[in-house]
């Protein structure tokens, strides 16, 4: 859950992921497959706009890096308007530079992760860490370069953002 605002306008953020792997299974490549099902919510009050998005994927994840596909359904309502049902591919391809037991550092392109549902045309790149700080509990920090396009790269937003959390593992 994420809530931030100022004396102007507030919004609340709101997501559930979950994983399912087959590394129980005698094969090697089954180890390397997940599925993956992240349903996040994102909310401007002070526009009465709200969105809804479902992203079912399934990822290939190795020791060197990974790519996921998936379908990113958003489902968004303006105002008073009829909700809008858009369709898109969600896509997340990164490369592994530093795993060990303590610490992890990926470079990923993309266009969703937990708190970002873009359209087509809106892409980051990001450098991920993550310091194992207990087996159940990491640190994680996020440097990210995105631009938010609508197709291609026409009417854009271009933008830097650091992100820093817990991440508690059960």
């Amino acid at each position: 859950v994420s809530y931030g605002g100022n004396h102007l306008y507030s919004q609340l953020d709101i997501f559930a992921d979950a994983d399912l792997n087959f590394s129980f299974l005698k094969y090697k490549f089954f180890k390397l497959l997940y599925f993956n099902f992240l349903y996040g919510f994102e909310s401007l009050p002070v526009y009465f706009t709200n969105s809804s998005s479902i992203i079912p994927t399934i990822a290939l994840k190795g020791r060197i890096g990974g790519v996921i596909l998936g379908y990113h359904l958003r489902l968004s309502s303006f105002y008073s308007s009829a909700p809008v049902i858009e369709g898109m591919i969600a896509f997340r391809l990164f490369v592994t530079a530093l795993n060990t037991n303590v610490i992890l550092l990926n470079i990923a392109f993309a266009n969703f992760d937990n708190f970002y549902y873009g359209n087509y045309g809106a892409y980051f790149l990001r450098v991920e860490t993550t310091v194992h700080v207990h087996k159940n509990i990491s640190l994680t920090n996020d440097i990210t370069i995105n631009q938010s396009g609508s197709v291609g790269l026409s009417s854009n937003f271009y933008g830097a953002k650091l992100r820093s959390g817990i991440k508690i593992v059960w």
